[in-house]
């Protein structure tokens, strides 16, 4: 048997657009998932016990624009995924400032998570694709992105992406 290098292997089973409790309590419990993808943005956790309430405002969340509320932080999220030791992460960060706040803690649990054969992945929309034009890009930063990733972990895996703008008549799905 080959060593494993901590990347995913073929047979990998990825779960996409993991950003709400139940979602990750599901892959969680389903012994074939082997990685987690979530959307990282800046927003509101909401409680459904208290009727939709905001617990915690303006921090981290797991959640896919123009969504701007989810019932899991990304504190709760990322923990989660440490703590089950079983999954490879993908953080697919929708904002600088997203990236800024949750890396220092991807950052400290890196080191055990790569010892463990998993590896963590950062990734941003760093550049305009097809449908969009570069003047009315709002993406993140590329430079400030990189720099960021590579101050704070450098030893974790980027995989970078652009913003597409698909044609109205297409809707936004999860398996895009």
């Amino acid at each position: 048997m080959a060593p494993k290098t901590g990347l995913p292997e073929p047979p990998e089973v990825w779960v996409h657009s993991c950003c709400t409790r139940a979602k990750l309590s599901l892959a969680v419990k389903n012994l074939s998932i082997s990685a987690v993808e979530a959307d990282v943005l800046i927003g509101n956790v909401f409680d459904s016990s208290t009727n939709g309430k905001h617990v915690l405002e303006n921090v981290p969340i797991m959640a896919h624009p123009p969504s701007r509320e989810s019932d899991l932080s990304f504190d709760e999220f990322f923990k989660t995924c440490c703590n089950e030791g079983k999954f490879h992460i993908k953080l697919d960060f929708k904002e600088f400032r997203a990236a800024e706040k949750c890396l220092p803690t991807v950052a400290k649990a890196l080191p055990k998570l790569l010892a463990e054969n998993r590896m963590v992945y950062l990734n941003a929309d760093i550049l305009p694709g097809p449908g969009v034009s570069p003047e009315k890009y709002n993406h993140i930063d590329a430079d400030k992105f990189l720099s960021l990733c590579a101050s704070v972990c450098p030893d974790a895996a980027l995989s970078l992406g652009w913003k597409m703008q698909l044609p109205t008549s297409v809707p936004y799905s999860t398996y895009h």
